[in-house]
């Protein structure tokens, strides 16, 4: 599965609202950060927790369909600044 250490969260942000709504989206961070303290951060330790709470929280089939439009979003903004 993708990790998101390089991922910036503005894109992890815009993957799951592409998923869930934008209310999905806040109600997923909110109950990620209340529950299991995940926040924003840069750290490799960090964004192994995301991951591993996003995970808990969600299942991992799904998850890996959420890191899947991660990484999707990612090529997008990769190959959009390349142009």
């Amino acid at each position: 599965m993708a990790e998101l250490d390089d991922v910036p969260m503005a894109v992890v942000e815009e993957a799951l609202e592409d998923a869930f709504g934008k209310s999905g989206k806040d109600l997923i961070l909110s109950m990620l950060r209340r529950r299991y303290g995940a926040e924003r951060g840069g750290t490799r330790k960090k964004a192994k927790a995301f991951q591993r709470a996003l995970e808990e929280m969600l299942g991992s089939g799904t998850v890996r369909v959420t890191m899947s439009l991660i990484v999707e979003k990612m090529n997008e903004k990769r190959e959009a600044g390349a142009e």
